[in-house]
């Protein structure tokens, strides 16, 4: 690696999906960890016009390696994908999952559907394309949309337990025209995090909802994530390492690394899990490309190790 370039989406993007967007802290981070080699920084451009896209292909020119921090493309986070399509068009070698497995994992509903067949616990889930799709409540669920990332859509009023919680959380999708919609069975208990890098299993993360306000659901909402100014992120925060028993421990990390070679996620990945009273593991999410920003849930994990940024460095060198 001679010749590195970090790639990475406008911050803040025009749609304002993640208003506190960290691509800009781990792009100075890993140019501190490549000294001394001197990275190019390349900012995907926004729009990204046919123009726009020419001018783009010229920066890539003698590029031996691309980190690609790249999120979306036009607002848009189906967008991930497309830049990964680019780079492997043009036969550069770059950081993360590619892009079948990105597409993959966009699409939740899809993803699911994946997992039930390799036999792997998931929530009770269905596609929901209008109001009309009424669910019978029998349990609490949660509507959230189905190809959308970074918790967006996931609000105080996702958990739904009756007809009317689910209308009011429906409208309020359909106001920001983020369908097509997922309705899952909502799994009251715990959430872990478990995230994978080069293969291992790093310290398993709990998000820790003792704070939260008793009329709020235990859940990672976009207010959670990104406002921290709001009482929602003050009251949620990352636990590493989590305290859980050996054998729930040993159930995840099974999981997990049967879904990281499964979905041929590449690097480093993470699986979200929600666990009930009976310490049974559901997989809510996979993330193939998780944030890797300095004060990531992910970083946190890998410096109980002792791991920092140069470890990850050597490990895409390996390719």
């Amino acid at each position: 690696m001679q010749h590195p370039i970090l790639l990475y989406s406008v911050v803040p993007s025009q749609t304002g999906r993640h208003p506190q967007d960290d691509a800009d802290e781990t792009v100075i981070a890993f140019e501190k960890a490549l000294y001394p080699l001197k990275p190019k920084r390349v900012r995907l451009p926004s729009p990204c016009t046919v123009e726009a896209l020419t001018l783009l292909l010229h920066e890539f020119k003698g590029a031996d390696f691309v980190f690609n921090f790249c999120e979306e493309v036009n607002g848009l986070s189906v967008g991930e994908g497309w830049v990964i399509g680019l780079l492997e068009l043009l036969g550069i070698p770059f950081s993360g999952s590619r892009s079948e497995t990105i597409f993959l994992c966009h699409d939740k509903y899809k993803t699911h559907c994946v997992l039930k067949e390799l036999g792997i616990p998931t929530p009770e889930t269905q596609l929901i394309f209008s109001e009309n799709d009424f669910p019978l409540f029998t349990h609490p669920k949660i509507l959230k949309p189905c190809c959308e990332d970074g918790s967006l859509g996931i609000s105080k009023i996702s958990v739904c337990r009756t007809p009317e919680d689910f209308s009011r959380a429906f409208l309020e999708l359909k106001k920001n025209k983020l369908s097509p919609y997922l309705l899952q069975r909502y799994i009251e208990g715990r959430e872990i995090n478990v995230s994978i890098f080069d293969g291992q299993i790093l310290p398993l993360s709990e998000l820790d909802f003792s704070l939260m306000k008793s009329n709020h659901p235990k859940i990672l909402t976009y207010e959670a994530k990104w406002d921290s100014a709001s009482i929602a992120y003050r009251g949620s925060r990352v636990v590493c390492p989590a305290n859980v028993s050996e054998a729930l421990a040993e159930k995840i990390k099974t999981i997990a690394l049967k879904i990281y070679h499964f979905l041929g996620i590449r690097h480093y990945g993470r699986v979200d899990f929600r666990v009930d009273i009976l310490e049974n593991p559901f997989v809510i999410d996979v993330n193939p490309n998780p944030c890797i920003a300095p004060d990531s849930g992910f970083m946190k994990a890998l410096a109980v190790l002792g791991f920092n940024y140069k470890k990850i460095i050597e490990i895409f060198e390996k390719m």
